[in-house]
């Protein structure tokens, strides 16, 4: 009578990196110095298959973006932009269904009056990345009066960063140009600024940015809420680009 063998998971042979683990196990010779690169190794190798599926996953995401439409107004920079959900119930089905998640907090900005807004990308297959922005505290008018209280004012800066990193992170079309917060008056950018905005958007290094960035500041009268807005969002885009990744 034949007998009948049952091959279960546990007893797959293994193949590869994994296969050389588990020989290098069981060979006392080997030394924990190489057991613990061998382990190093494979660590690597799953977290740069973990990396390659992140980017696969995000470009697929951002071809499958729509257009957002502006259906927000800001009385006084009399400036279209769109809506927190509208962007949510737009996009939420599109990332979610591609294995993303987003996490978002609060950190200690560097300039004065400004709130930092974190963004955690994290995906199924393990790979993610952090996204910050400064957004400067929203509780005064075009004019300089306060309009509003400092929570009330923290609260709309928080709300205008969720806007800006989600716009950012997944390559967002708002209706043209999401101009809401710039402070530009609606009048365009005036060519000083432009020229900022050219030096930030050619910053290779960290260290260029930091240094270019108390140059600009100081001239601003030493100030970041002066700075025009397409001008913060440049050194945002440049902090965000250059900053050591983990």
């Amino acid at each position: 009578m034949s007998e009948i063998v049952t091959i279960t998971a546990d007893s797959a042979q293994p193949t590869g990196l994994q296969a050389a683990l588990q020989q290098a196990l069981m060979l006392p010779e080997q030394g924990v110095e190489r057991l613990e690169r061998m382990w190093e190794m494979h660590k690597e190798m799953q977290d740069r298959d973990a990396a390659r599926e992140y980017a696969a996953a995000m470009k697929r995401t951002q071809s499958r973006m729509p257009n957002i439409q502006k259906r927000g107004n800001n009385p006084q920079t009399k400036s279209a932009y769109a809506l927190l959900e509208d962007i949510n119930r737009a996009i939420t089905p599109i990332y979610t269904e591609e294995g993303f998640s987003l996490s978002f907090g609060t950190v200690k900005s560097d300039l004065p009056d400004h709130v930092g807004i974190v963004c955690d990308v994290l995906h199924d297959g393990g790979h993610s990345r952090t996204y910050h922005y400064d957004a400067p505290i929203d509780n005064a008018g075009i004019n300089g009066s306060l309009n509003k209280t400092l929570t009330h004012g923290r609260g709309s800066a928080i709300s205008y960063g969720q806007r800006y990193l989600i716009k950012m992170i997944f390559n967002l079309t708002i209706g043209g140009e999401d101009d809401d917060g710039n402070g530009s008056s609606g009048g365009g950018i005036d060519p000083v600024a432009l020229q900022w905005i050219a030096v930030a958007d050619a910053l290779k290094t960290h260290e260029d940015y930091k240094a270019s960035k108390a140059k600009v500041l100081a001239a601003y009268g030493g100030k970041a809420a002066n700075l025009p807005g397409p001008v913060r969002e440049a050194y945002n885009r440049a902090n965000e680009a250059t900053k050591p990744k983990d």
